[in-house]
């Protein structure tokens, strides 16, 4: 063999030698490093994106806070969502506590939350241009027995916007009692339960009847007028933020 031949084969020899480094060494580190590097980039993009939620905790406790509290606010007069049975107990007592007696009460609960138009006076019906064909009415009865001086519980803010759910159940009473007894009932519903609307009532006469009670006493029902009344009744879901 020729120191040619030698030199050719040193030289052979390294350029293998560097070929498998770079092959099987230089390369799997280079792109071992590459993943580190974007794995540490990545990281730190995360550590940014925490930092600035950690630091913009305190503004977002505020402003949940502050939702919370104009949450309550707007459903404060409505009532908390109820069920039939207790839907009954709240509009039986107050008929009775307006000295009438309930003949009949029927309730139907929506599933699902109600559409409510804005009141026709409020602030948002007029932006909205919703007073076309509103009612004039000034007292709580009108020619048709339909009550267009009741305070809509739409015309809330809240409600106007569609930012709280409204369940608002039908309720129709009939009861018997005065005319002034039936008057001083649609008055207070009127002016005391913003979370009430009647949205018609009617009368019906009631002739005069005698009967037999138990003990053979004869008991006379004087003839008058039974009094049925449509109404409204407004629920909301009261527990924002407590869970």
């Amino acid at each position: 063999m020729t120191e040619r031949d030698k030199k050719l084969i040193t030289l052979l020899a390294v350029v293998v030698i560097l070929v498998v480094f770079f092959n099987y060494f230089f390369i799997p580190l280079k792109k071992e490093s590459d993943e580190l590097d974007a794995s540490i980039e990545t990281a730190q993009l995360q550590k940014s994106e925490m930092e600035v939620k950690i630091a913009s905790l305190p503004i977002l406790e505020g402003n949940f806070e502050n939702l919370k509290q104009k949450y309550l606010v707007s459903a404060q007069d409505y009532y908390p969502v109820m069920t039939s049975q207790e839907i009954d107990r709240e509009i039986t007592g107050m008929v009775l506590k307006y000295g009438l007696s309930s003949d009949d009460l029927q309730i139907m609960i929506p599933a699902d939350p109600t559409e409510l138009e804005a009141f026709y006076a409020s602030g948002r019906a007029m932006l909205d241009g919703m007073t076309d064909g509103a009612g004039t009415g000034d007292s709580a009865e009108d020619a048709d027995g339909t009550d267009t001086a009741s305070e809509d519980p739409g015309s809330t803010d809240a409600a106007a916007n569609g930012n709280t759910e409204i369940y608002g159940a039908k309720v129709i009473i009939s009861a018997d009692g005065t005319e002034a007894q039936y008057q001083t009932l649609l008055d207070e519903i009127t002016n005391d339960y913003p979370a009430l609307r009647v949205t018609g009532y009617s009368y019906q006469t009631r002739k005069e009847t005698v009967t037999t009670d138990a003990e053979g006493n004869t008991v006379t029902a004087e003839a008058g007028r039974t009094l049925t009344v449509n109404l409204e009744l407004y629920m909301c879901d009261k527990t924002f933020g407590q869970e």
